[in-house]
């Protein structure tokens, strides 16, 4: 009987874990996607490398999505049974609410297990994989934006006249560059020709002037230098061209956790702040570990709600992760301003919440009301969300 309870319940959950995911994850993709669009729009961006930037997008939503879909899930599934009354049947039936733990928490294991893998695995080789196509459409739209007798804009701080492309655009001849100097006065570059070194490993793109002069007058126009070169390097900044998507291309999260402990220890040595990669090290397991306190402070959540609204499990979940990452983010605040130990930043909501679902499994588990649940419900009655 136990195992037909427990087949039940995890049946009743992946329903609306699935509707969940897909949920959580469309919200956090649609900010992503408005970005995507401007670059088919504006830039030319090809429809086959927005996909591959959707694809590898992905592992950065289910690191988040993945407990937010189970909390929901729990709770949706629980809130059904509870409003059927088939809880009480099974309480009735001798079946504990203790007994409904195992199958939840089992469920809630699985969902930690693969956001520890997204975590560990799939954000590093999504986010370095963006890099990478994101240099590789950028490399791609230089070659193929630079025109002849064309003055080109589209590097950010310079502008670029090519009187020639040879074949293929290997060989650029007829070189003119207005650029800022290091000191912020204007320099004007005439080269003989140039080309174009793309380095994937850097995802830098330089421009390499043969033969040539760099021509520079300060500001109020007294002084006047004229200075000759065999070759000169100029680093093309490319954010004009394509515009690095925020979550995507971030440092750190493009490390395994070996890296970010050789980078840790670097720095370390080396007296500089390594919070940013602490942080990032840290939250590979703690994020997942809130799978397991999402699914059990569900668990008391969902069986003392009465609900008589479609909404009612949504609300409940958007309120225990509102207050997760108001903890996590208060936390992230007071340890980047050195007023606590990061480790303790990262796991207090996990550690809060995880006490707050103990405390509240009790109280359900004694039949003892829950006195917040009651007045939300009284709450809601009042705005006409619950009848």
């Amino acid at each position: 009987m136990k195992r037909t309870i427990s087949l039940y319940l995890i049946k009743e959950i992946m329903g609306p874990f699935f509707i969940g995911l897909l949920i959580f994850t469309f919200i956090f993709l649609m900010n992503s996607i408005l970005r995507l669009t401007e670059l088919v729009v504006n830039k030319g961006v090809k429809l086959i490398d927005i996909s591959k930037l959707i694809l590898y997008a992905m592992p950065s939503f289910l690191v988040l999505t993945f407990p937010m879909a189970l909390l929901m899930a729990v709770l949706a599934a629980l809130g059904r049974l509870s409003g059927d009354n088939e809880i009480t049947a099974m309480k009735v039936s001798g079946i504990g609410t203790y007994q409904l733990v195992a199958p939840i928490m089992i469920f809630s294991l699985v969902c930690s297990v693969l956001t520890s893998f997204v975590a560990v695995y799939a954000l590093p080789w999504g986010n370095s994989s963006t890099s990478e196509l994101i240099f590789n459409i950028a490399r791609n739209k230089v070659n193929i934006g630079i025109k002849e007798r064309t003055f080109n804009s589209d590097f950010k701080g310079l502008v670029l006249y090519v009187n020639e492309i040879a074949v293929r655009g290997e060989k650029l001849k007829g070189i003119l560059v207005s650029e800022k100097g290091e000191t912020g006065e204007p320099n004007t570059i005439v080269a003989r020709e140039g080309y174009l070194i793309s380095d994937p490993k850097s995802l830098i793109i330089t421009l390499r002037l043969i033969d040539g002069k760099i021509h520079r007058a300060s500001k109020d126009l007294n002084t006047y230098q004229e200075i000759g070169f065999s070759a000169y390097d100029i680093n093309l900044n490319l954010g004009t061209i394509i515009k690095e998507q925020g979550s995507f291309a971030k440092e750190y999260s493009e490390m395994s956790i070996g890296e970010l402990q050789r980078k840790i220890e670097e720095l370390r040595e080396e007296k500089k702040s390594f919070y940013h990669p602490l942080q990032v090290l840290y939250e590979k397991f703690s994020l997942p570990f809130a799978c397991l306190v999402f699914g059990l402070t569900a668990i008391p959540l969902g069986i003392q709600s009465r609900p008589s609204s479609k909404f009612w499990g949504f609300i409940l979940s958007l309120g225990v992760i509102l207050t997760y990452y108001v903890f996590l983010t208060g936390g992230e605040i007071l340890a980047k301003n050195g007023e606590i130990p990061l480790p303790i930043a990262l796991w207090a909501p996990n550690f809060f919440i995880g006490i707050l679902g103990i405390y509240m499994l009790y109280k359900t588990a004694n039949d003892l009301p829950i006195n917040f649940i009651v007045w939300i419900e009284r709450i809601l009655r009042k705005i006409g969300l619950k009848t």
